[in-house]
């Protein structure tokens, strides 16, 4: 299906770009208002400096009026304080869906590598949050003991299945949270600022409203990924109710995972919503870990596998007729997703503090308009 959900008849192109420039709009902005921050900072640092002065001599004091010294100091830390947000800023995606309809297949589609643990059964036990890494190497890290990622409670890459996976030994509260640090140079996603959220199955704990309160408040776009061989649950209509709840506008994506599944039924209507999309997250990440591997070839056994940390390939002893489609619509998919990530993205992190810096740079023009006006009258 196309954005507008017209059915493709036309040649199939599988290659991606190297990168997007819808995404790379918002690294553009995330800059450009850094750079505005820095002006900002380098103003009010020199009303800082000559309140300073001034404040230190008696018969200047008077004219700076009462509170303007403790007022410039006050502005300087909320700047600061902005402009460490502004550069912690990224474009995040949460991904929602009942359990074994296909979330972390489909992540790992999108990164191009078998990084999450996927299959039958509940697999993911805990909240996955994955982005990039100057790293060669990934490691995960627990934020209850290593709230910044710095590496200091890190584990290797292979212990992902040990931690995440519900068979494991080791188990988890359904709340908590693990951070993936995956090499931002193996996934054009991940080099572009996006963090991608996988979670475990929403007909597994009823409390989703916690959930978005704790890890999804500022997501900026949410992926239900349903599966296309059975009809929507209960739990995904009441997902749809609660997100609204929680968030006035969101932004979401419905994901018709197994597509391939339905390759021979020639009934299934042609037209379908610009944001929602019939796709195999298996076909496109079993192509991509074959082309990754250096194998662009794609004929009718089984695609080899390239990095796979998270669980084994799964065998694919042949890939259903309409592959191709399928592949271009998962490619489709990401374009669209890729363009309203950026734009909500832009809007909901930037435009606040566009607004905050044009208040406080008209605030301290008045400051120090006002104090300019005192001395001359003096």
């Amino acid at each position: 299906m196309s954005a507008a959900g017209d059915f493709r008849q036309k040649t199939v192109v599988v290659t991606r770009q190297p990168s997007h420039p819808h995404l790379i709009r918002f690294k553009e902005a995330k800059k450009e208002l850094i750079q505005i921050y820095e002006e900002i900072l380098n103003y009010i640092n020199e009303c800082h400096n000559f309140t300073t002065q001034q404040h230190q001599e008696e018969k200047f004091a008077r004219l700076l009026g009462e509170g303007t010294h403790e007022d410039v100091e006050q502005h300087l830390v909320k700047i600061k304080s902005i402009q460490g947000i502004i550069s912690r800023n990224q474009m995040k995606c949460a991904f929602f869906g009942r359990t074994s309809n296909g979330k972390s297949t489909v992540i790992n589609a999108m990164l191009g590598s078998r990084l999450l643990p996927s299959g039958m059964g509940h697999t993911t036990s805990c909240f996955l949050e994955i982005q990039g890494t100057d790293r060669e190497t990934g490691y995960v890290a627990i934020p209850e003991n290593d709230p910044d990622g710095s590496g200091a409670q890190s584990h290797p890459i292979e212990s992902v299945s040990q931690l995440a996976h519900a068979l494991s030994g080791v188990q988890l509260a359904t709340d908590s949270m693990i951070r993936i640090f995956w090499p931002s140079s193996q996934c054009r996603l991940l080099r572009e600022d996006v963090v991608l959220l996988d979670s475990p199955g929403i007909n597994v704990d009823p409390d989703v409203d916690s959930w978005i309160d704790s890890h999804c408040l500022d997501a900026d776009v949410f992926i239900l990924v349903a599966n296309a061989e059975s009809t929507l649950m209960q739990a995904e209509k009441e997902f749809f109710h609660r997100v609204s709840q929680r968030l006035s506008k969101p932004n979401i994506f419905i994901i018709n995972n197994r597509w391939d599944a339905s390759a021979n039924e020639i009934e299934y209507v042609n037209e379908a919503e610009a944001h929602v999309f019939f796709v195999s997250a298996r076909e496109a990440l079993a192509y991509r870990s074959r082309s990754n591997a250096g194998n662009m070839a794609f004929g009718s056994g089984p695609p080899e596998s390239a990095t796979h940390v998270g669980s084994p390939l799964p065998s694919l002893p042949f890939m259903a007729e309409g592959w191709e489609v399928r592949l271009q619509e998962f490619r489709d998919f990401e374009v669209i997703f890729e363009k309203n990530l950026s734009e909500s993205a832009t809007r909901t992190k930037f435009a606040t503090h566009c607004e905050q810096g044009k208040q406080i740079a008209e605030h301290f023009r008045s400051v120090m308009e006002k104090i300019y006006e005192t001395t001359v009258e003096e």
